[in-house]
């Protein structure tokens, strides 16, 4: 499924909205320093934002 719009995490909660889903599964990689500091973590903005359970998954590289 592909989602679309200028902000990431409000498209989620309208598609989690609109279709009543009741989990939320992300995956997650390490990331380097500079990443950490330039792209902000996704699945940690979500957890903040969402009211429904969020699964979150570390995957290796």
């Amino acid at each position: 499924m592909y989602l679309s719009g200028n902000d990431f995490e409000n498209a989620i909660e309208q598609y989690i909205n609109t279709n009543g889903i009741k989990l939320l599964a992300m995956v997650t990689y390490q990331r380097s320093f500079f990443e950490r500091l330039f792209y902000p973590s996704i699945s940690k903005k979500m957890s903040y934002h969402t009211k429904i359970p969020l699964l979150v998954i570390p995957a290796e590289k």
